[in-house]
């Protein structure tokens, strides 16, 4: 009795010791995996960009030429959020002002850097242009990377979004001219 009852102890003892050390790896991969998650959350940022969802038709006006007029352009817009709602995923279509062309973008709020972050491609370009910017009240104002084809050179731009309550928006890009001053050459006010 006393033989057997001696292996238990040193058998939950062995149990034990081997145990305590994948207990401790499992609690810190645990905290590692609760970090993590913890950036992929969704935050009140991106219930902001899901105001977003839906189809939506836009008015506005597009300066096609440095120093031209601003000429009218209609666009439709249609948003979708995708991985779990992280992200939205924007179609467009605009005509006007002497041709049309067609965009798509992903939105996202970066909870790593506290900003929002997008890219976006259109037939208007031939890159891809990224977006990195905060919010201000209901205004996300971006600093925009894009390619200039008059420069030949990547340059940076700003645009601001507007999103109210109901997901009505405007979304407005600014440019530097050739002599550097930033002026607005595209505008659009989106509704359902």
């Amino acid at each position: 009795m006393r033989r057997i009852m001696l292996k238990t102890i040193l058998f939950t003892c062995l149990l034990t010791a081997v145990a305590s050390p994948a207990v401790a790896a499992e609690k810190a991969m645990s905290a590692e995996v609760e970090k993590l998650l913890n950036y992929a959350r969704v935050t009140k940022h991106h219930e902001v960009l899901a105001k977003l969802k839906g189809d939506w038709r836009g008015r506005g006006s597009l300066v096609n030429t440095e120093g031209g007029a601003a000429e009218k352009i209609l666009c439709k817009a249609s948003y979708k959020l995708i991985l779990g709602g992280r992200f939205v995923e924007q179609q467009t279509v605009c005509k006007g002002a002497g041709f049309s062309f067609d965009g798509v973008g992903h939105f996202g709020y970066d909870a790593l850097s506290r900003t929002y972050v997008g890219t976006s491609m259109t037939t208007a370009d031939s890159g891809i242009s990224t977006l990195n910017g905060v919010m201000s009240g209901k205004v996300i104002t971006f600093n925009i990377s894009h390619n200039n084809i008059n420069l030949k050179k990547r340059v940076i731009s700003r645009a601001t979004l507007t999103i109210e309550d109901n997901g009505a928006h405007k979304y407005e890009i600014s440019a530097a001219d050739k002599s550097g001053v930033m002026k607005p050459i595209f505008s659009v006010t989106y509704t359902k």
